[in-house]
């Protein structure tokens, strides 16, 4: 499915509309209000899904013991029969023993101007992105697949269930798009480019209005550069779409770029390593003993998640004393 040719049909698409807020929104004052108020979503953006692609099954397959060879029996002695062991189907899989399996999955580390540096770790079983500077976590594993928020500083985890962590998104999933989409667009394919020493391939989202529509910081075009090697759950992928559409959801993004009305070009994202690496078999599993909190909002937000703002802002805000 990778290549130029599966976007044949991309020039048929009717173009994407987004609903967007007037221009002033993105003023400077403005923009900072929004990032506090993004960054109780701001996982979102990490995943821009991947082809589910052949890898190797990385769970523990349960052995079939080898038949063995017949005894006789010899006369007036009862034979003794061991008991009879279930066949295993040739592809199932026993769930991970969190003692002694181990999970080869990738691993990205990512800057960005918009959600700060994070660390994503990805296979077919599971999806973790760990945010370092507010040093917290947002997780989806087999076999239930919820969504785990959890503040490594704080020790406060809150979980939900897909469908309903998709209801939470509302205001805060339309902004988002547009900080990364062109209001009104279509999906073409672009050239694909090296990223962290590996190939991508590239859509681009095009606005589709006049030129004087777009204010100068408004987005008008983005390129997403999406590896085929990475594979992406569909539960992942069904997460992450409602903002990001399922199309760039199905694979991971390494880079995005946008260019705004102004000319400017930025670089949202970018990978800057990429690697396998082998971790315990309960890396996707959520901590004990942590705290339970009634939202991801109490969970995010906190001075470790303002702290991650000024960084990214290169702001001074205030403090209490």
């Amino acid at each position: 499915m990778a290549g130029p040719d599966r976007f044949q049909d991309y020039e048929k698409v009717t173009p994407v509309q987004n609903s967007r807020t007037s221009p002033s929104l993105l003023g400077a004052k403005a923009k900072v209000a929004l990032v506090l108020l993004l960054f109780s979503y701001q996982f979102a953006v990490a995943a821009h899904g991947g082809n589910p692609v052949k890898t190797e099954d990385l769970r523990n397959k349960a052995p079939v013991q080898n038949a063995a060879a017949p005894k006789a029996v010899e006369p007036n002695t009862a034979a003794s029969k061991a008991p009879t062991q279930k066949a295993v189907a040739p592809n199932a899989a026993a769930p991970l023993n969190p003692r002694t399996a181990t999970i080869s999955v990738w691993k990205l580390t990512q800057e960005g101007d918009f959600m700060g540096d994070r660390i994503l770790y990805i296979c077919k079983d599971g999806y973790k992105a760990e945010y370092t500077k507010a040093n917290y976590v947002v997780l989806l594993a087999q076999p239930k697949w919820d969504v785990i928020f959890y503040n490594k500083t704080r020790k406060t985890i809150f979980t939900n269930t897909i469908e309903k962590s998709k209801q939470n998104f509302g205001l805060r999933s339309r902004i988002a798009k547009e900080s990364f989409f062109p209001d009104s667009y279509k999906m073409v394919p672009g050239k694909g480019e090296l990223v962290a020493g590996h190939k991508t391939d590239c859509i681009m989202c095009i606005g589709q209005k006049s030129k004087e529509h777009y204010g100068k910081t408004d987005v008008v075009r983005s390129a997403y550069y999406m590896s085929n090697e990475i594979p992406m759950a569909p539960q992942v992928t069904d997460y992450f779409g409602q903002t990001w559409s399922k199309e760039l959801c199905r694979r991971q993004s390494l880079r995005i770029l946008v260019w705004t009305g102004a000319g400017v070009k930025k670089t949202k994202i970018e990978t800057v390593k990429m690697e396998k690496v082998t971790v315990p078999g309960d890396f996707f599993q959520a901590p004990a003993g942590y705290t339970k909190v009634k939202s991801e909002d109490n969970v995010m937000l906190g001075n470790d998640l303002i702290n991650d703002i000024v960084d990214d802002l290169g702001k001074q805000f205030g403090s209490n004393n």
